[in-house]
């Protein structure tokens, strides 16, 4: 039986003047960091169990790291042990704590495509990332291409396994589709890496229509699931239909539809003053952003637990 979604207190990030919460005193801690997309993943994971009250969430600022904070996020502290690394975080919370798990598809062809996305999502994310950097960018085509065709296997439902929600879907979501990006940003993740010279057309064009499909049955998911925000995830998708032109080979007025969407996620369009003009795209309020995601995912898993 479903439990009641929690309104959860997030607390205050802990930064360099912080003090350490007592060590190994019986209290389970989940280090993260609000805007770390793998972090996200334990997060969204611990809240859909129901262990709210049985694992302490413990933010870090990772700009201001404290200096006796030496493990990456997200970690877990339980059981006189710190452990890390997301996708060990996620199947040892599964182990370890009750509630319902996210199941793995029963169609061996797909538990099979199950464990190779959840596997990929952390390779793709380094290889890309690494490209906007100036490294590794002829990696990053073929990178494109393996997840393209990874998504058309199985293509006929909003998920990533069809019409199955999965442990690969809300693994993927964070770190791929999502990622640091916002709704919309996400779906012209790969028109922005062409602008940015990172890959050629050719290698995205075919998964931004993927994504664009996906992203509006996801949407239509919403919308049944969470009839309070109808009216918003409507005024979405028509934002989304208005700016991403139906073959995405047009022109993509980026700025419009960062305006377009400003009031939802909370955007900051003062990216000129801080950034360079090619990550200008990705200058926002972060935690805000984050944190809304999260609470989204969290309800849309609670609609479809046991």
């Amino acid at each position: 039986m479903a439990a009641a979604i929690v309104n959860e207190h997030l607390p205050t990030p802990l930064t360099a003047t912080s003090e350490q919460p007592p060590l190994f005193d019986g209290t389970t801690r989940l280090y993260i960091a609000y805007t770390c997309p793998f972090a996200q993943r334990v997060w969204i994971f611990r809240n859909y169990k129901g262990l709210h009250d049985k694992i302490e969430l413990v933010p870090i600022d990772l700009q201001n790291r404290p200096a006796w904070y030496k493990e990456k996020v997200p970690s877990l502290e339980h059981n006189g042990k710190v452990i890390g690394e997301s996708l060990d975080l996620i199947k040892y919370v599964d182990s370890n704590f009750e509630g319902p798990s996210l199941p793995y598809p029963n169609d061996p062809a797909k538990k099979e495509f199950s464990e190779e996305l959840i596997t990929y999502s952390d390779t793709f994310n380094k290889i890309v990332f690494a490209s906007f950097k100036g490294d590794t960018v002829k990696e990053a085509g073929p990178a494109f291409d393996h997840l393209e065709n990874a998504l058309h296997k199985f293509n006929d439902g909003p998920f990533f396994l069809s019409h199955e929600l999965s442990l690969a879907f809300s693994m993927q979501i964070p770190a791929d589709l999502f990622n640091e990006y916002g709704l919309l940003i996400s779906v012209l993740i790969g028109v922005l890496v062409c602008l940015m010279g990172v890959v050629e057309l050719v290698h995205t064009i075919r998964l931004m229509h993927w994504l664009v499909r996906k992203i509006i049955k996801l949407i239509s998911t919403f919308v049944k699931a969470l009839t309070c925000w109808k009216n918003r995830l409507d005024w979405l998708i028509s934002k989304m239909e208005d700016c991403i032109p139906t073959t995405l080979l047009g022109h993509v007025d980026f700025t419009r539809a960062l305006l377009a969407l400003k009031p939802q996620l909370a955007m900051d369009l003062d990216f000129h003053k801080r950034c360079p003009l090619h990550l200008s795209m990705y200058c926002y309020e972060q935690m805000k952003m984050h944190v809304w995601f999260v609470i989204k995912m969290e309800e849309l898993l609670f609609t479809m637990r046991p």
